[in-house]
């Protein structure tokens, strides 16, 4: 046997390996907020979603404002087979609703973790907004998720400066091991093209810079339908897939890329074509 095959044999037997694993995330605000306040054809996109996941196949998907139990029974069914690990999903509140954070994954789903957001304003006082903590085991490797819905609106960047505080130091430092990679995922609501607040949330949360392809606007209120019939119509960058800084020896993502759903059809008489107000954001991940 050559040198390189006994050393190989060797990494393995004692649960290493000389070859990286890479994984595919995807984080995605779904906007399934009850039709008491938005009428958006739930039920019809909830359909659409879950069938576009299955086709995109990431490793790992972090869905926010999954708020609606019956569109969450539809996205279940569509995806436990390929998907047979999930998040909690966390408690609703007197007059609030869930976190909306909900996590598959096709890896076992070895430590799980939760934190409410101390501070919020505004429409975000109505759900328990926090962040969901995932410790999941891929083949001889381990990696951390931490998925997030933060403070919305530009008006309230001092409230998310608060949460990006909490997070770090309830969830990210409390399961830190150096020996783990650590992601953090979701709607964060910072605006990437802000340089002031981009630069404050890499900071607070000690993250490594990164770069989008695809699409440049993970919201865009001008194209999107959804988006532009129901909120803002602004362009912006919300939701991310970062790394934290201490794991880039271990770990590292290779491209982050911003997708755009899109129904040729409409998806319901309401002449929508957009999936969700939001566009997913995938990224490949690399574990050394």
């Amino acid at each position: 046997m050559k040198k390189i095959g006994i050393l190989h044999l060797l990494l393995l037997l004692n649960g290493f390996s000389l070859f990286a694993q890479e994984i595919k995330v995807m984080t995605w605000n779904i906007f399934m907020v009850p039709p008491v306040v938005f009428k958006s054809c739930q039920l019809e996109r909830a359909y659409l979603i879950a069938d576009y996941v299955k086709n995109i196949n990431p490793d790992i998907i972090a869905f926010n404002e999954t708020f609606m139990s019956s569109t969450r029974s539809v996205i279940y069914e569509k995806l436990k087979s390929n998907y047979p690990y999930q998040s909690d999903i966390t408690k609703s509140g007197i007059l609030k609703s869930n976190s909306g954070v909900w996590i598959f994954s096709k890896f076992p789903i070895e430590k799980q973790d939760f934190i409410i957001y101390k501070k919020k304003k505004g429409s975000d006082i109505f759900a328990n907004k926090g962040a969901t903590f995932i410790e999941v085991k891929i083949n001889n490797k381990k990696m951390q998720l931490i998925s997030t819905h933060m403070q919305s609106l530009i008006k309230f960047k001092p409230t998310r400066a608060v949460q990006y505080r909490q997070l770090k130091s309830e969830l990210v430092d409390k399961h830190f091991d150096d020996a783990v990679p650590q992601f953090i995922v979701g709607d964060l609501n910072c605006n990437y093209y802000d340089t002031v607040e981009y630069k404050l949330m890499h900071q607070l949360l000690d993250v490594a810079p990164f770069y989008y392809t695809g699409e440049k606007y993970s919201w865009n209120g001008m194209q999107n339908d959804l988006a532009y019939k129901f909120s803002e119509h602004s362009l912006e960058t919300l939701d991310y897939i970062l790394l934290r800084n201490s794991s880039s020896k271990i770990a590292n993502i290779t491209s982050t890329q911003i997708l755009k759903p899109f129904s040729d059809s409409c998806v319901c008489n309401k002449n929508f074509h957009n999936l969700s107000d939001h566009h997913p954001v995938i990224s490949t991940i690399e574990l050394k």
